[in-house]
């Protein structure tokens, strides 16, 4: 059996903290770790203890004396102010330097300089009582200092822990500036991408006050700065904005609900598209046109099928590398997935429409509903011009006039010969009928949002 005691005092606190716990030998790591979390809690008890006020008489210098005697008896735990019940007005003012965006993540990184003031009533001087000093700096470790947290992170930060040094003037108004690294909340959207907007948020606020003890309001007007912001190779700021917002926190029939103060910064990203574009859609439209005209090549040249082949394996790879480029924890699909994947299916159909064409070219049946449509055809001057503009039309005109046998010998009197003029009238047709279903597939690749501009 093991007894431990231990005891802690405080030179203002009056009291001793008395422990006795008994443990087994198993039990040996747990009063170790107890032990542990008993001394720094001692320590922590006299670390609350004002500075002592008997040695202003040994500074050399009036600023440390006017530091000595704005220390003497300051507790920087407890808020600056005369009355608990009085207010902590601080203003806020952020000025980005560098603004990235973070895809895997759906994160915004940003290192800022914030500034901070408030009023602190224990910190204030007559300047002619102490050499007609206007301004002094303390470190953060001495004074009280508001606690700000970034509500919206991946991380908990406090960004009061970033603060180095305070400059307070004689009137007791403290100047904090130090520069933060933050990250931010971002909703993705990669429908248009390359041409991807999002929009990212970063909350500041208190996680120990209300906003009835301690006040936050943006300094000057929006309590934004951009003019040191440093332009990034791959993300363009569009937009910003800010805003103020109070939450009630409890029954909002409760008249003593406490009110939470938040400050939202908004950020608007685009991301710089040129590269893209160049490796991406230029290619697809390169394709899409190539895909056209492989219809105007006889379907028994092997040219057309082995360049059908090599594109359907193009566009597979091309899909492959999308997938593995965007980041897929966005809620809707990027028009340039669906553009590939569309592309694909239509190479697959002229696929088999060359394979199906290529073994009618071969077939020596005279089917009745052959003359039929190459009638119809002839009889049209319009379907004749974009089908089989060779056919003379003094020729078409006395097919239109002659019945289906005469017709027929106009237009040709070899049943092979019959079915390759139908090959070639299947070709032409599935060429003007994809040229508006690629049209409108190309269509979604427009970036249809880069109207936005920066204000």
């Amino acid at each position: 059996m093991v007894y431990h005691s231990i005891k802690c005092y405080g030179s203002d606190w009056g009291r001793n903290i008395t422990f006795t716990h008994s443990t087994t030998m198993l039990s040996t790591q747990i009063t170790v770790l107890l032990l542990i979390y008993l001394l720094s809690a001692c320590v922590s008890v006299t670390g609350y203890e004002p500075l002592p006020c008997n040695n202003k008489d040994s500074a050399k210098t009036p600023t440390m004396r006017l530091k000595l005697t704005l220390l003497c008896g300051y507790d920087k735990y407890l808020r600056p102010v005369l009355h608990h019940s009085n207010k902590t007005e601080v203003k806020l003012l952020l000025g980005p330097r560098i603004i990235e965006f973070d895809d895997m993540h759906s994160s915004l990184y940003m290192k800022a300089w914030v500034t901070m003031n408030w009023n602190d009533v224990h910190l204030s001087w007559d300047k002619l009582q102490h050499d007609d000093i206007g301004s002094i700096m303390l470190d953060t470790s001495m004074i009280w200092v508001p606690d700000l947290s970034i509500y919206n992170s991946r991380q908990e930060i406090e960004l009061n822990q970033e603060v180095g040094s305070v400059a307070i003037a004689s009137s007791g108004d403290a100047y904090a500036l130090f520069t933060p690294e933050m990250t931010g909340h971002c909703v993705p959207n990669y429908v248009n991408w390359p041409y991807d907007i999002h929009k990212c948020n970063i909350t500041l606020g208190s996680k120990r006050y209300m906003g009835s003890i301690v006040n936050f309001t943006f300094f000057y007007e929006d309590g934004l700065i951009m003019q040191f912001l440093v332009p990034d190779n791959e993300w363009e700021l569009i937009d910003t904005s800010s805003s103020r917002n109070e939450s009630r926190v409890g029954p909002d029939n409760d008249t003593d609900t406490e009110i939470m103060v938040t400050l939202d910064y908004q950020f608007t990203l685009r991301r710089h598209a040129s590269v893209y574009v160049a490796s991406y859609l230029i290619p697809g439209v390169v394709i899409m046109i190539l895909s056209l005209g492989l219809l105007w090549i006889p379907s028994d040249k092997v040219e057309r099928m082995a360049i059908l082949c090599t594109l359907m394996i193009i566009q597979s790879l091309y899909l492959q590398f999308l997938a593995y480029k965007i980041p897929t924890n966005g809620d809707t699909t990027p028009y340039l997935v669906c553009y590939y994947r569309d592309c694909l299916c239509l190479t697959g159909l002229l696929i088999v429409e060359t394979l199906v064409t290529r073994s009618m070219a071969s077939w020596a049946s005279d089917p009745p509903y052959l003359q039929s449509i190459f009638q119809f055809i002839a009889g049209n001057r319009v379907l004749q011009y974009l089908l089989i503009s060779d056919i003379d039309p003094k020729n078409a005109a006395k097919l239109m006039e002659a019945g289906n046998d005469e017709g027929s010998s106009l237009v040709t009197t070899d049943q092979t010969q019959q079915w390759k003029l139908l090959i070639d009238i299947v070709n032409r047709s599935m060429f003007y009928l994809l040229v508006p279903v690629y049209l409108l597939l190309s269509l979604s690749l427009l970036p249809w949002n880069v109207s936005v501009s920066f204000n």
